[in-house]
């Protein structure tokens, strides 16, 4: 995806992905407010295709798995595969680094945005 963009990272359990509609949701509201743009995708149908994304990439139907959702500020939308994990549903995995210095100010500056992540 070029320029700009939000994303949510979907947790999958089993090849199913959980609180897609509240993904969805976070990213309309951002996307309204940075990019002035609506995003409001069919939870369900958004579902299936987080699904068929998982099939092809052979999740594993007994771990937990992970979908990224992007949001352009074209209002392009995209599914990119994001691995899979070790352990079945959430678990505490994360290794933090002992300081981190970042300063700036922009709009949503806690919401994952390409910006954030070119940052880090």
């Amino acid at each position: 995806m070029r320029g700009p963009y939000l994303y949510q990272t979907i947790h999958l359990r089993g090849r199913r992905p959980l609180q897609v509609d509240r993904h969805a949701e976070l990213l309309g509201e951002w996307a309204a407010e940075l990019f002035g743009i609506g995003y409001a995708p069919d939870a369900r149908d958004l579902e299936r295709r987080i699904a068929a994304l998982a099939e092809r990439e052979r999740y594993p139907r007994d771990l937990s798995s992970f979908v990224r959702l992007e949001l352009g500020a074209d209002g392009a939308e995209r599914l990119l595969a994001a691995g899979i994990s070790l352990y079945e549903g959430p678990a505490l995995r994360s290794v933090t680094p002992d300081a981190v210095v970042v300063e700036f100010s922009s709009p949503l500056a806690e919401a994952p945005t390409s910006a954030r992540e070119a940052a880090a």
